[in-house]
């Protein structure tokens, strides 16, 4: 699957990379709440070097500007879904 994946031309691995990111938003979200930026931004760090090894050559600038387009999505999915609204926020 990685091969798969690395065969694929560039723009489309960062569009799945940034898919992810909206999970990974999410879930920070949940877990750390609202009013920790910089501890949301370093968990999704965290989780997303753990799946995609090589993302740690990715700047941390340009990571930083995926995970900010993830969290309009989010918040946009959030005001649309009462369901996810409530997941995320009962955790």
């Amino acid at each position: 699957k990685t091969k798969q994946w690395f065969e694929q031309p560039t723009n489309e691995q960062i569009n799945s990379i940034k898919k992810w990111l909206l999970y990974a938003v999410t879930e920070a979200e949940a877990t750390l709440g609202q009013k920790t930026g910089q501890l949301k931004l370093h968990m999704v760090y965290d989780m997303a070097i753990d799946k995609f090894k090589w993302l740690s050559f990715v700047s941390f600038e340009m990571f930083s500007s995926w995970v900010d387009e993830a969290l309009v999505e989010m918040k946009e999915m959030l005001e649309k879904n009462e369901h996810i609204k409530a997941i995320v926020n009962d955790k």
